[in-house]
């Protein structure tokens, strides 16, 4: 997916920061959350390139990412460095853009995993219990943020934190990642199955 990327314009020429965005809460709390995207985007798409990426495109079931995400684009002060993925992509070529990325802010937990098997150091916003259980079972709790807690100052501390520990959080994602070797990624590829099926 890096000839992809490459064709909506990304250069690989600075840290690629993946952001998957999700409308779940009420609307005062929703546009909170959006506001501090909006804010850290702005504060941090100067010296990286910010991908956002629409992990579900469900428009009959009325959950589509790129609705959330084109909000929040549209707001920013500059557009420069960050990049709208408007393009319905199947599992597979999400896990391939999650393969690109250098870090991943994600709301979507499915998002996540396809990250983390792909040993990219990952924020994940919890929006249900499951993101912080899978965290958890992972030793991975430290980087989590609920939803409704997202705040631009939370958000550029735990990411100023994520490239400060990079090499930690790759080191221990090597440990941690079952059987990992050159297969690592089987269990994005269960994953991506059990998607595709559904």
């Amino acid at each position: 997916m890096k000839k992809y990327l490459e064709s909506i314009g990304v250069k690989f020429n600075n840290n690629i920061l993946g952001i998957t965005l999700k409308k779940f809460l009420s609307h005062s709390k929703q546009k909170r959350y959006e506001e501090s995207f909006k804010t850290f985007i702005d504060e941090n798409s100067h010296d990286n390139t910010i991908l956002l990426i629409p992990q579900i495109t469900a428009t009959e079931q009325h959950d589509d990412d790129r609705i959330v995400s084109e909000k929040v684009y549209n707001k920013l002060f500059s557009k420069k460095n960050v990049f709208l993925i408007k393009d319905e992509m199947n599992a597979f070529s999400l896990k391939g853009i999650y393969e690109n990325l250098n870090y991943l802010i994600g709301t979507r937990m499915h998002s996540c995993i396809f990250s983390l098997t792909a040993l990219v150091p990952t924020l994940a916003i919890e929006y249900e219990y499951k993101t912080s259980g899978m965290m958890r079972d992972l030793g991975l709790s430290e980087w989590v943020i609920k939803m409704e807690d997202v705040e631009p100052e939370i958000l550029n501390n735990r990411f100023q934190k994520l490239k400060l520990e990079y090499s930690l959080y790759v080191d221990k994602l090597k440990q941690i990642m079952p059987k990992y070797s050159a297969d690592y990624d089987k269990p994005a590829k269960i994953i991506l199955e059990d998607l595709t099926r559904s």
